[in-house]
């Protein structure tokens, strides 16, 4: 759950970061990786639940 709020409010930096004019390559990073540990622990939690 954590890394799920986390790509969220990463997602909201991209997007404020894209009215500043401000570099996003920085937190499209840390957004993928918060994205990816978020796919990752529902998939094993979804796995868990089911056995």
């Amino acid at each position: 759950m954590v890394f799920t709020v986390a790509a969220g409010a990463v997602l909201a930096l991209v997007i404020l970061d894209l009215f500043i004019v401000r570099p996003i390559a920085g937190d499209l990073f840390i957004f993928t990786l918060n994205s990816l540990a978020a796919a990752l622990l529902w998939r094993q939690a979804q796995e868990r639940s089911r056995a």
